[in-house]
């Protein structure tokens, strides 16, 4: 976090919370250009790292802005998939609140249930209860899901 900062001559005040117990290492800049320069793995993972983060910006900056809202969440809910589930077919899971769906999208909780619901009737979003699942892979010539989709 905030490691892109340091390729530039920029201060930048950031905080963070930790949602585990964890250990921070700290690092003077010289030291970690030191280090990123040395290892090729180090900056492989550090590039890899950086460019997710530009292209979750990148969707999140022109994906969500001015567009109806059917397509902000299955934006955030194909980055999610993909993000986590690289390659694999079938449903997934969606890990948020209708709260924070709307939160992530910039919409009301309202508008977020009615587009969930309109959803659900194109097929895009199956509910259990108050779980979602993605279905992009949806037989359009079948009447519902397998029981694979919904454990």
């Amino acid at each position: 976090m905030g490691e892109s900062l340091l390729f530039t001559d920029r201060s930048y005040t950031m905080s963070a919370v930790a949602k585990t117990d964890c250990k921070i290492l700290s690092l003077a800049r010289t030291e970690f250009t030191s280090l990123a320069s040395q290892s090729y793995d180090v900056m492989q993972n550090l590039m890899q790292c950086m460019s997710e983060r530009l292209y979750y910006k990148y969707l999140m900056l022109f994906n969500l802005s001015g567009i109806e809202s059917s397509t902000k969440i299955k934006t955030i809910l194909d980055y999610l998939k993909d993000y986590n589930l690289r390659n694999v077919a079938g449903s997934f899971e969606v890990p948020f609140t209708r709260q924070q769906i709307a939160n992530l999208t910039g919409m009301a909780v309202e508008t977020v249930i009615r587009t969930v619901k309109k959803m659900e009737e194109n097929h895009i979003l199956k509910s259990k209860r108050v779980r979602y699942f993605t279905n992009y892979d949806y037989d359009h010539k079948k009447s519902n899901l397998s029981a694979r989709h919904l454990k």
